[in-house]
């Protein structure tokens, strides 16, 4: 993969400037690439994910909607919430092991799984009044 990013940026530098350029542009994605995230980082986002998992797993337990009443929830929204959150738990358990490591791997994974289950809280309006 880092071969392929490489060939890349060389094309597109020689492309557009010069030698100098590529030479940016490597910096640049060596930056990046050994951007490392630190444990308290990786905690702060586990943390995150297992508050809105408190509200998934929260709305998953209500009684499927009927016409029985107000709190009640989507069948649609349940399948999709259950999904990310076992994604996360996943992701979250993977960060977690590493954290303790000191070598934090999944961060990236666990971020995706946070923001699909807020982005499914937004679209069907879990969690407002």
């Amino acid at each position: 993969m880092r071969r392929i990013l490489t060939a890349a940026i060389v094309a597109v530098s020689l492309a557009f400037g010069g030698c100098a350029q590529v030479q940016k542009a490597l910096n640049v994605y060596d930056q990046i690439s050994q951007t490392q995230v630190t444990p308290k980082q990786a905690y702060a986002a586990i943390n995150g994910f297992d508050t809105l998992k408190v509200v998934a797993t929260a709305y998953v337990d209500r009684p499927a909607c009927g016409g029985t009443g107000t709190f009640c929830r989507d069948p649609e929204a349940t399948r999709v919430i259950i999904i990310a959150m076992d994604e996360g738990t996943v992701a979250r358990n993977n960060v977690k092991a590493t954290a303790r490591k000191g070598n934090v791997t999944g961060y990236d994974a666990l971020i995706q799984a946070t923001s699909s289950l807020s982005n499914i809280f937004t679209q069907y309006k879990i969690g407002r009044l």
